[in-house]
């Protein structure tokens, strides 16, 4: 069985670790005929191989080198995987995990790990719920609302994350920038698209730190960028 699979993967590129529990025991089976000489033709063979691709392939790809933090805070190495990549994007609820030599991927949901890394992303689980009210929006966290995982960007005193999530008219990932001080219980929206910064929502986020919302008041900072840089210098002496 398994110098028959190690020829597939020669050939095709894939492994048994690409099927699903369900799939391995009609892997066997097939494995077993293949070898026992009662497949009738060298073409029925051809066929099966195939057929065992498209079963197999897809779900292959998109493994990474990475790692999950569980919730005793031990980190599991092996590969990761947490979405469909373009052009048919889609963000996984249960991000994907093997570890180093498994055959069979494990799920998790937000709720049952502290976080992951997959490739150069890396991830926390995070209590978030939007509150909306008016045209306002507030991001709000609390450790019993549900979890979701949120890409860091930088994490200091003034933490800086990506909210993804699938945009619905180009089905392409996307994101919104969130800000978080160190021992708040809320983030702020750092942009708005193609509108720039949002003055209104950061002046009052940092209200405690005049000179920056100087700063952000007269358009001194244009990127999320520039108001982690200015963060340090203006603000960290003030809090």
């Amino acid at each position: 069985m398994q110098a028959w699979l190690t020829g597939l993967h020669q050939v095709f590129g894939f492994e048994l670790a690409a099927f699903s529990a369900a799939q391995v025991p009609a892997l066997m089976q097939l494995s077993a005929l293949i070898q026992s000489g009662t497949m009738l033709t060298r073409t029925l063979q051809v066929l099966t191989i195939f057929l065992l691709a498209s079963m197999g392939l897809y779900g292959q790809t998109g493994f990474e080198r990475g790692y999950v933090v569980n919730l005793k805070n031990d980190t599991l190495y092996g590969r990761v995987k947490d979405r469909r990549p373009e052009p048919f994007s889609r963000i996984y609820q249960k991000v994907r995990f093997k570890t180093d030599g498994a055959y069979l991927a494990r799920k998790y949901k937000p709720s049952q790990i502290l976080g992951y890394t997959t490739g150069h992303r890396v991830y926390e689980s995070v209590g978030i719920e939007t509150i909306g009210f008016l045209l306002k929006t507030r991001y709000v966290l609390n450790s019993t609302s549900q979890k979701s995982f949120l890409r860091v960007i930088e994490k200091d005193s003034l933490s800086y994350y990506h909210w993804e999530y699938i945009d619905n008219e180009s089905s392409v990932i996307d994101y919104i920038p969130l800000l978080h001080e160190k021992g708040r219980t809320e983030m702020v929206r750092v942009t708005q698209g193609i509108l720039g910064l949002k003055k209104k929502a950061l002046t009052e986020y940092f209200s405690d730190c005049p000179e920056l919302v100087r700063k952000i008041e007269e358009k001194e900072m244009r990127t999320p960028e520039d108001v982690m840089a200015s963060y340090g210098n203006l603000c960290e002496g003030e809090n």
